[in-house]
């Protein structure tokens, strides 16, 4: 009786350990679905009218201020500016919104409240593709278009040899 008992919990380790790994599989599934939903609910963004601001991003510094947005996980009332130069890494456990602060600044997700400055300008106030023509995000999983090196660093070959 003793033997079969420790069998018995022994072999529970297993059931709970398999337990736990499909409760985070199911939990991430969860997340990439609410995340597809919000995208495709979300409306078209047309090419809009307005066009940059002369020598608007010169030096690259972005402000939050008051953000709120909601896209699958809730950023709320972000306050933090990052200063030209600065290189900053943004940390946090799965699904608490690091790649939606890159999701707002692209304007993947519009803001609830508050607002994102670029060099003091309101990024709402850019046109879209304007906006979206002058940043770089580099996604968490890095992605190569068919291609040579220079066309996936400058896909629209708008700027020379030297410069890239």
């Amino acid at each position: 009786l003793l033997s079969m008992t420790v069998i018995y919990i022994v072999s529970i380790q297993f059931v709970i350990a398999d337990t736990f790994f499909n409760a985070g599989q199911v939990h991430m599934a969860m997340k990439n679905y609410e995340s597809v939903r919000y995208l495709i609910a979300a409306p078209d963004h047309e090419v809009d009218p307005l066009k940059p601001i002369k020598n608007w991003m010169k030096k690259g510094e972005i402000e939050f201020e008051n953000y709120s947005a909601n896209f699958g996980v809730q950023l709320r009332n972000l306050n933090f500016k990052i200063r030209s130069g600065e290189k900053i890494i943004i940390i946090g456990k799965s699904g608490a919104g690091k790649s939606s602060i890159g999701h707002a600044i692209a304007r993947i997700m519009e803001a609830e409240t508050g607002k994102i400055l670029i060099d003091g300008v309101d990024i709402t106030k850019i046109g879209i593709l304007d906006l979206r023509e002058k940043i770089t995000i580099i996604p968490q999983v890095p992605v190569m278009l068919k291609g040579t090196i220079r066309f996936n660093l400058d896909p629209d070959n708008k700027k020379t040899d030297e410069e890239i």
